[in-house]
């Protein structure tokens, strides 16, 4: 039997990795070199991941925190704000590792945070070091 967040029904803060809720990104064009490097390449999530991601999430849920985020978040943010959105979320924070390009992509993000803005969630960026690892180190 398949078990979905969307069964939490007192869940009200979400924080993990953004590949645990969506998967793997796709890539778009052939490359040499690291993904993140090359103007010849972006990473996407298709339709459905985004649109499986919103429907797991738990309708009491209020505050979502997605870390490891590439710019391919933005593929999910757009179903989030045209989608089922759970009518909690008040927060989403996307939070980039320090090797993933973010600039390039600011246009985006504003129009984004102010998408979400028109459906009542605080769309927030930051970009740090991953989750801590045993010692409180981040990597």
């Amino acid at each position: 039997m398949d078990r979905s967040l969307s069964e939490f029904t007192s869940l009200k803060t979400l924080d993990l990795d953004s590949q645990i809720l969506l998967g793997y990104e796709e890539e778009m064009m052939e490359h040499e070199g690291p993904i993140w490097h090359s103007d010849e390449i972006w990473l996407r999530y298709d339709e459905a991941q985004g649109r499986a991601a919103v429907r797991a999430l738990p309708v009491c849920l209020e505050h979502l925190t997605l870390r490891e985020c590439t710019p391919a978040i933005f593929d999910f943010v757009a179903d989030l704000t045209s989608g089922d959105t759970p009518p909690g979320l008040k927060t989403v924070k996307l939070v980039f590792h320090n090797d993933h390009p973010m600039e390039p992509y600011h246009k985006d993000a504003t129009y984004w945070e102010g998408e979400a803005l028109k459906k009542g969630i605080v769309l927030t960026r930051e970009r740090k070091a991953s989750f801590p690892d045993y010692e409180g180190r981040q990597f």
